[in-house]
């Protein structure tokens, strides 16, 4: 019985770390996404699909958070019931998903801008 209590602490760090990423994602969504909608929206520019679709859902993230959190703080304890290799497995594939979704997520935010100032400078004849 001890041993099964000090195995299953080992797993509450790894559960907590991929509950951070999760919360990393959450916030970006809810708090700095809009805002990019705001300004988008502000400017008038024409918008690729992903940044439209990134907007969408942030816009979604914000106005019903309480969806997104109750996941968030539940996934500590789904995680921490997991074998040791199946714990790690986990948090190996979310560092990648979470590098991949973060690096679409700045693509997705910043293509506008990029296709704004490729037209900035150029000769009109």
């Amino acid at each position: 019985m001890e041993a099964e209590s000090l195995s299953r602490r080992w797993y509450w760090p790894i559960s907590l770390r991929v509950t951070l990423y999760q919360m990393v994602v959450a916030t970006i969504l809810v708090k700095i996404v809009p805002r990019f909608g705001e300004v988008y929206r502000h400017v008038k520019i024409p918008l690729p699909w992903a940044t439209l679709f990134l907007v969408k859902v942030g816009a979604a993230a914000e106005a019903c958070p309480w969806v997104i959190y109750p996941a968030i703080l539940l996934s500590p304890v789904l995680l921490c019931r997991r074998s040791r290799k199946a714990a790690s497995t986990t948090e190996a594939v979310a560092i990648v998903l979470l590098g991949l979704l973060l690096l679409w997520m700045v693509y997705a935010l910043f293509s506008p801008l990029l296709s704004c100032s490729h037209g900035i400078g150029a000769k009109k004849y």
